[in-house]
């Protein structure tokens, strides 16, 4: 073999050896200092961390302290993910853009974001502007911590929510940037946030558009609602306008947008907001200012800011008109019926023409 031969040969075989390395070690043999971004002191120190993926659109980098590494297999599922479901999904919702997110991403995979200091918050992944506007790329930081990987694939799918949506607007509301975060989780993970909408369920008394942060049953409430509003107002399509508008009342007249308050109430009051097949969440009985009763007892007093629901029945039906007539005498009250409560849908009417024997109804009294 000659010399230009012989060095050809040995050439392949470290070119070999050396691509055995990188695969093994996920591109980079060794640690090297990154930015690390602390949500819960609000501050940046440095950390050693392997960058053990590259491509044109995600760069993902592994804490060397964490007490589990990324295995191959793992990341190459979330790199997927990442790459052929959310990435694309989201530029496709956020294509009105005229400037889209900086790629590539960073993921920072770290066990240190579960590690809160006893602030009352505690983050699975978190995103932060502060990365671009000091370092100049975006980056979503990551704990794979007592995790499944569904739901792990949802937090992700939230950040970058959260990162996209920044890019229109830099302030948004709140309950619009959390609600929606969590919406669009959702239809692109099929997870179901279970734990925000107990503790709503649990603790009802939530107003839309209030939303102090780092409590979990405001984020619960606010994706009930766009849940809610997909699955009886808009269709798959619509969904980009969601992203676009500042405020969902502008998809819609004065009107509607009234009726659609008034029946979102009306389906968690009547525990008709369905998750899952055969999955509910409701209100408890009797939780806050909410009276389900079978038949009002005989001294029942009505009171400001109550709301009582009957289930309707010709056997009681004389028991609800004379309610209504006590009701009418002293107080401001609002008569709905509404017909056939029903999987993912309710009809509301407040013309009791329309009532029959044959039709199961709910009578709701809103006293004012």
């Amino acid at each position: 073999m000659d010399r230009l031969g012989w060095r050809w040969s040995l050439g392949v075989v470290l070119f070999c050896w050396i691509s055995a390395i990188v695969e093994m070690t996920g591109g980079m043999a060794y640690a090297e200092e990154i930015p690390y971004f602390n949500p819960y002191t609000q501050d940046f120190s440095a950390r050693e961390a392997k960058k053990i993926y590259v491509s044109s659109q995600v760069v993902v980098y592994d804490d060397a302290k964490n007490s589990k590494g990324l295995t191959k297999e793992f990341l190459d599922e979330i790199v997927r993910e990442i790459e052929e479901n959310l990435l694309p999904n989201y530029s496709f919702l956020f294509s009105f853009l005229d400037n889209g997110p900086k790629f590539p991403i960073y993921f920072i995979f770290s066990d240190q974001l579960k590690r809160n200091g006893g602030a009352s918050v505690l983050y699975q992944a978190f995103y932060t502007p502060f990365y671009k506007e000091r370092y100049g790329y975006e980056a979503i930081l990551v704990s794979t911590l007592d995790i499944k990987k569904e739901e792990l694939f949802s937090f992700i799918a939230h950040e970058l929510f959260h990162l996209f949506y920044r890019l229109k607007e830099a302030h948004p509301p709140v309950w619009m940037d959390e609600g929606l975060a969590q919406f669009f989780a959702y239809h692109m993970t099929g997870f179901v946030p279970q734990l925000q909408v107990a503790k709503y369920f649990e603790d009802p008394l939530v107003a839309l558009e209030e939303f102090p942060e780092g409590l979990p049953r405001y984020y619960g409430h606010a994706f009930l609602f766009f849940f809610y509003l997909k699955e009886h107002f808009l269709t798959t399509q619509d969904l980009p306008k969601l992203a676009i508008v500042s405020h969902p009342k502008n998809l819609f007249d004065e009107a509607t947008w009234k009726k659609i308050l008034r029946e979102f109430s009306l389906a968690k009051l009547l525990n008709t907001i369905y998750l899952h097949e055969e999955r509910h969440y409701s209100l408890k009985p009797l939780f806050g200012k909410v009276r389900p009763l079978q038949f009002l007892p005989s001294n029942f007093l009505p009171q400001h800011a109550l709301t009582v629901y009957l289930q309707g029945s010709p056997e009681n039906r004389k028991v609800i008109s004379d309610l209504w007539a006590r009701l009418k005498e002293g107080w401001s009250t609002e008569l709905i019926f509404v017909i056939s409560p029903a999987y993912r849908k309710i009809t509301i009417t407040e013309d009791d023409s329309l009532l029959s024997e044959s039709v199961p109804y709910t009578i709701v009294f809103n006293i004012y």
